[in-house]
């Protein structure tokens, strides 16, 4: 029998939502399957098991958010304006899709989560950057561990109602802190 052509879809979107709202142990493959409007044979046609749907989820959402912020980069006049199009770049990832944002950003600490060797993450576009900034006496890999918990905190407070929505109108004040990190004394 062959896959039904529109049944993965449906099952990738019901697992994102799954694994964000009650986390990837807290989500069994017939709650995916149930949620989907499907039966788990079907779930099972496309994955042999939830943590290779796990995996191909992630995968496919963290290079989509590394290209999108490999393209903001890019062309940049300056470290400066980098920076800028890079926290542009997620924080508008947050507020068109925060489901792929939590997966991919919030839940990189998972270690079933490591991508592949050889694949970018958004920690290697960030570590690149920093690495461009940093001061001489800073090691780049502080600068950039620095900048991923100013990012991420920024976007925790707006997802706990600390800091109003959309993520993108803190944007502004996260960069110049950012970059207030680089400064030379």
């Amino acid at each position: 029998m062959s896959r039904p052509p529109k049944a993965r879809e449906p099952l990738l979107a019901a697992a994102l939502r799954l694994f964000v709202e009650r986390g990837i142990d807290g989500t069994g493959i017939r709650e995916v399957a149930r949620e989907a409007g499907v039966s788990e044979a079907a779930l099972y046609r496309y994955w042999a098991s939830k943590d290779i749907l796990v995996r191909e989820l992630y995968t496919e959402h963290l290079i989509d958010v590394v290209r999108l912020m490999d393209a903001a980069v890019d062309g940049a006049a300056g470290i400066d304006e980098a920076i800028t199009r890079a926290v542009i770049a997620i924080y508008e990832v947050f507020d068109q899709d925060p489901l792929v944002f939590r997966f991919v950003l919030l839940a990189q600490a998972d270690v079933r989560l490591i991508p592949a060797a050889g694949v970018r993450t958004p920690l290697d576009v960030v570590t690149d950057l920093a690495q461009r900034a940093a001061p001489s006496d800073v090691d780049h890999r502080h600068l950039a561990a620095a900048w991923v918990g100013l990012f991420l905190q920024t976007a925790q407070h707006v997802l706990l109602g600390r800091l109003p929505p959309p993520l993108s109108a803190h944007a502004g004040p996260v960069t110049l802190l950012a970059l207030r990190l680089t400064a030379r004394p």
